[in-house]
């Protein structure tokens, strides 16, 4: 047992012993104690005093590792959406003006659509062979509002606004839409693997 007291006006710190008494078994223990001056700390204590020093070094270290681990992990996340949203404005631009080598470099093989044709459009022939390079247009804009990014997939949100030229409903009309865009990270880089997009309905 380890106490604390003052004799003499200084400090000390007592330790008892307990010894079994031989002589006279009634009495199986003999308390004595040690009287330590507070120079002379005993070992236990500057012992515990490490330990608790080393758990809280420890500790900080932990949090620094995470605190780089989540700043990493953040600017990571911030270049893909950066990326991700580039290859939107270029995707566009190349349906614009019918770019098929760009738009090979950004579509997938299987890339499907859920278009605002209320059909579901797959690959023709080639990647390229799709409705949506058989049509002109005056203008198309995309505004993305959102980048999710779950793994090696980013999901883009947004509306778009598109002027058909030779469209038989609503040729030269102003056409709103709301989209979704799958990109998914494969080798050779981010590739548009799917997509929905419908027509915003004028109430009007």
């Amino acid at each position: 047992m380890i106490e604390n007291e003052d004799r003499d006006g200084q400090n000390y710190f007592i330790y008892t012993a307990c010894f079994k008494n031989r002589e006279r078994p009634e009495q199986r223990n003999i308390s004595i104690p040690f009287y330590y001056h507070h120079l002379f700390v005993p070992y236990k204590l500057k012992q515990n005093s490490r330990i608790k020093k080393n758990k809280r070094m420890k500790n900080y270290i932990v949090a620094l590792a995470v605190s780089f681990s989540l700043i990493g992990l953040s600017a990571q996340s911030q270049d893909v959406e950066s990326e991700i949203r580039n290859l939107e404005q270029r995707e566009v631009q190349a349906i614009l003006t019918k770019d098929s080598v760009a738009l090979l470099k950004l579509w997938d093989k299987n890339y499907t659509v859920n278009s605002p044709d209320n059909v579901i459009v797959f690959a023709g022939k080639t990647t390229l062979d799709r409705p949506v390079l058989k049509r002109a247009r005056t203008a198309f804009t995309r505004e993305i509002e959102l980048v999710t990014i779950k793994g090696n997939f980013a999901f883009s949100m947004g509306s778009e606004t598109v002027i058909p030229v030779d469209d038989k409903q609503q040729p030269g009309q102003v056409v709103k839409r709301r989209f979704t865009n799958i990109w998914e990270k494969q080798a050779d880089g981010w590739k548009l693997v799917g997509r929905h997009a419908n027509i915003i309905c004028n109430l009007k």
